[in-house]
């Protein structure tokens, strides 16, 4: 992290640097909360995503209104799945909304629901549809956008890699490249 603020993220996508997401120090810090019922997804998503993200997790909607109640001021991202027994992905979702207005709300469907899908973004309870199975490299850079989006919501501002870079100094920009 350079001194003024700004965390650098860099990761190999097919023999290439991606410098694709930079943001704010603010907006770094956020969790995403995942939830579904299936054991199995939630094993998956915190070994494709702990890496480069605070996770929480739970196995189902009753339980993730309870850990974003707890962490409201600490959750970015919230993505549930859609098919969930009792509470469905999108109980939780508007939940969301009510609870932490500004939290980024992403649908996880495996796409047999088209109608529910289309329904939960025309009205707004979901911002984003996350398709199941998900591509792990295309779920974090994903993430990382939805948690700059965040950032920005909450009064931070995305930062560009020249920015980034220059506010780096010269010596150090030779490093990160």
């Amino acid at each position: 992290m350079s001194g003024n603020g700004f965390r650098v993220y860099f990761r190999v996508v097919q023999g290439s640097i991606w410098k694709g997401v930079l943001m704010a120090e603010q907006g770094s810090n956020f969790a995403v909360l995942y939830v579904d019922n299936g054991e199995s997804s939630l094993r998956a998503f915190r070994r494709a995503c702990e890496d480069q993200f605070r996770v929480i997790t739970a196995s189902n909607s009753i339980e993730g209104l309870d850990h974003l109640k707890e962490h409201k001021h600490e959750i970015g991202v919230v993505m549930a799945a859609r098919c969930m027994p009792i509470r469905r992905g999108t109980w939780l979702l508007q939940r969301a909304r009510e609870c932490v207005p500004q939290i980024v709300r992403l649908l996880a469907s495996d796409g047999c629901s088209l109608v529910e899908e289309e329904d939960s973004l025309r009205d707004g309870i979901a911002e984003g549809i996350i398709p199941i199975p998900w591509d792990p490299p295309e779920l974090k850079m994903r993430l990382h956008a939805e948690l700059q989006r965040f950032a920005v919501r909450r009064g931070g501002r995305p930062v560009g890699v020249k920015e980034a870079l220059s506010a780096c100094g010269n010596s150090k920009r030779r490093k990160l490249l």
